[in-house]
Formats: structure tokens, C-alpha cells, sequence
């Protein structure tokens, strides 16, 4: 299995779209990084971690992006060029598929994120600012809300297009990092439409809970707990239904 995950990282790197995103993710993060310590050194001492909030908005922005593109071609490349098929008739079974699916696109999203993180670092020693201590564990927690919306996506994209499985799973993740608006949305609509937001409501990870994009703000430690066992299963769910997609689905 890690020489198949080994090989499709390769495969999903070589895609121009993928290459394009993270250059072009780099290059802002680098003027972000560079004009937006500068900004809060000049301005005031209290603004210093000013840039290290902006930093992780825009790392938070980019990183799921790239994690869009980078999952949503991973079935159907395999699906469009009929080498699915070869693979599955090797010891690798329709569940590993998906899951090797999903271990890849796990390496992308943290290579993506390191990427991403060393550019802001660089730039802050570069203004020999030091760097907020909260960022290492606000990146970890991205990860793992990332990890959501790789699963969401890979699973999606066994079942539709790759275009309509990166729409539906980024329109997911939102949804997962600001769950409220999804309850208030169920409380001030009629039956079924109330039933069916709530449905969606039980099925969103709470993402607001790890609180990756603010180190500004702190979390309760009970509740970013909440938020990772809510991840986990958000996690398993869809590689659940990916799986079940797969393994009914004709090649």
C-alpha cells in the first residue's frame, strides 16, 4: 500500500493546476508573511501577532484549496485512464483503493501545509519576529480539519464527477467550520426542510472547535476535544461511504 500512495502522490504532483495553486499560494503567503509583520511591528507592540492571525486565515485558504485539488482527480484519474482495474486485481482490494485514495491525499495536505508554514516562517525570523508558540498546534488542528474535506472529497468524487465532488466537499467544509449557521437555518424553517438541515447539522464535523484559522482566540480544552472526536468520525464516515460506493461501482 505505501508504494501505491507513494506512486499516486507522484501522479497527483505532476497535474499543472496543482503545481500552478501551490506556487502561486507560496508567492502570497510570502508578500502576506513579509508586509504583514512589517505592518504590525511598525504600528504597535500589541498588533505583533496581527500577522501570525493573518498568516493562518490565508495558510487555512490556500491549504484547502490545494487539498481540493489534489483530491478531487484521485479516483477518476484512475477511473478515466482503466488502470483501476489492474490495481484491484493485485492484493489491493476495493476498500484499500479508496483508502490508499485517502493516505494520499493526507501526504499532499501535509506537505501543503508545510510549505505553506516555512514560507511565514522564514519571513518572520527574516524580521526577527519571533514566531507565536500557538501556531505548531493551530497547523495540527488544520490538518486535521483538512483531513475532513480530503475524505469528504475522495469519497464524493467516487460517486460523481471530480468538478461536482470538489464543489459539494468544499461547500461540506464551510459548512463544517461555521455549523451554527446550519441550526439557526433548521430552527426558523418548516418540516421536512427543518428535519433535513438538522440531519445535515448531526453529520458535520464541528470544525469551529478546533479553531485553526484564530490563535487569538483560545479554546476551552474540553471542547477542542469534542472537535477532534467529532473529526474522526466526520473521517470514517465518508471513507465508510466511499467504500460502499466503490465496491458497487461497475469498472
Amino acid at each position: 500500500m505505501s508504494a501505491l500512495v507513494a506512486n499516486t502522490v507522484r501522479e497527483a504532483l505532476r497535474r499543472r493546476s496543482l503545481q500552478v495553486t501551490l506556487v502561486v499560494s507560496a508567492l502570497f503567503m510570502l508578500g502576506l508573511a513579509a508586509l504583514g509583520h512589517r505592518w504590525a511591528v511598525t504600528h504597535a507592540e500589541e498588533l505583533s501577532r496581527f500577522s501570525t492571525w493573518a498568516a493562518m486565515r490565508y495558510i487555512s485558504f490556500f491549504a484547502a484549496l490545494l487539498t481540493t485539488f489534489a483530491a478531487m482527480g484521485l479516483v477518476p484519474a484512475e477511473l478515466e485512464g482503466r488502470t483501476v482495474s489492474m490495481l484491484i486485481t493485485k492484493p489491493l482490494g476495493r476498500w484499500q483503493f479508496v483508502v490508499v485514495k485517502f493516505l494520499a491525499a493526507e501526504v499532499m495536505v501535509a506537505a501543503n501545509i508545510l510549505v505553506l508554514a516555512l514560507v511565514t516562517l522564514v519571513t518572520a525570523l527574516w524580521w526577527r519576529v519571533a514566531p507565536d508558540p500557538a501556531v505548531p498546534r493551530n497547523l495540527a488542528m488544520l490538518f486535521v480539519g483538512l483531513s475532513t474535506l480530503a475524505a469528504t472529497i475522495v469519497a464524493l468524487s467516487v460517486i460523481t464527477s471530480a468538478p461536482s465532488a470538489a464543489i459539494l466537499g468544499l461547500g461540506w467544509y464551510g459548512l463544517a467550520k461555521w455549523p451554527g449557521v446550519v441550526t439557526q437555518l433548521a430552527a426558523s424553517s418548516p418540516p421536512p426542510l427543518s428535519w433535513l438541515l438538522q440531519g445535515i447539522h448531526f453529520l458535520l464535523p464541528d470544525l469551529a472547535k478546533l479553531n485553526f484559522e484564530a490563535p487569538l482566540f483560545q479554546v476551552p480544552a474540553n471542547q477542542v476535544r469534542e472537535g477532534l472526536v467529532s473529526a474522526a468520525v466526520a473521517i470514517a464516515f465518508w471513507l465508510a461511504v466511499g467504500i460502499l460506493a466503490f465496491r458497487r461501482k461497475e469498472l
